[in-house]
């Protein structure tokens, strides 16, 4: 499908560079299928034989526990809060993929993401995976994709076709590129 042909040019344009990586998967506005993009090139990543990890790290409208059919606490938020550690946080989805799932938001705070334990958390799974896809809450809704855009490799803004304005495009990459690392 055409579908699975994008996955797998997002993946030849990551292979074509080093590994581990770690890839932020974001939208401009939610309903934009930006969690099923991330979970579905997880998912390809996996079934090529990649390790592969996905990390919820949607606090408004998390889903990827949903998707994968894994329990959610103790994850993301857990994770980040020091409440738990790795082998309780890390679940699989009925394959090869590992997922860490949103956990309870309650526990969550957009400053631990800059306070140093997000950087610790991605040196720790890349040093385990080759791809750490991160699937974030929709760019203008927080400053969660600004804050994770400057610690990893890549950044996926997904949008709707014909739906999602050029003029709210345009801010949204621009917010994003601000915030990359080089």
């Amino acid at each position: 499908s055409e579908y699975t042909e994008e996955l797998k040019r997002i993946y030849l344009t990551l292979a074509a560079r080093k590994t581990p990586q770690t890839i932020l998967v974001t939208s401009a506005a939610t309903g934009e299928g930006k969690s099923t993009v991330a979970f579905s090139l997880a998912q390809y990543l996996s079934s090529i034989k990649a390790r592969a990890i996905i990390v919820d790290a949607d606090t408004l409208n998390p889903c990827i526990a949903t998707l994968a059919g894994t329990d959610v606490p103790p994850g993301f938020a857990e994770l980040m809060a020091s409440a738990t550690d790795y082998t309780k946080a890390v679940k699989r989805d009925g394959g090869n993929l590992a997922v860490i799932p949103s956990g309870d938001s309650d526990r969550y705070s957009v400053d631990i993401l800059s306070s140093g334990a997000f950087g610790q958390m991605l040196e720790t799974l890349k040093s385990q995976y080759d791809y750490v896809i991160i699937d974030c809450a929709s760019a203008l809704a927080t400053t969660d994709a600004e804050v994770i855009a400057s610690q990893v490799d890549h950044v996926i803004l997904v949008v709707s076709w014909a739906k999602t304005a050029k003029k709210k495009l345009r801010n949204v990459a621009e917010i994003l590129r601000q915030h990359a690392r080089d």
